[in-house]
């Protein structure tokens, strides 16, 4: 059984996903691959949690409320580029 997003908690998920891409962005500038790592950890924690059963997939595809922000024009190359680390 799926636990479903809480609306209310929606700009706090947009933000936390805003500061992971800077975050990104800063690991990346730095060459830091531990920090890269960790960042693909947490963005793969963080897809795991919102649901009650396990997915192989770190982007939960069947809840609009947690692709609209991931897929924003502002975020998607971020977030993807997080997601990327997991293979390095």
């Amino acid at each position: 059984m799926r636990r479903s997003f809480p609306r209310s908690s929606y700009a706090h998920y947009q933000k936390y996903l805003y500061k992971l891409v800077e975050i990104f962005a800063e690991c990346e500038d730095l060459e830091d691959l531990d920090g890269l790592h960790h960042l693909s950890s947490i963005m793969k924690t963080l897809s795991e949690n919102l649901l009650s059963e396990q997915l192989t997939c770190p982007v939960l595809i069947n809840d609009v409320v947690i692709i609209e922000p991931i897929v924003r024009d502002d975020l998607i190359f971020g977030v993807a580029g997080i997601l990327e680390c997991m293979h390095l």
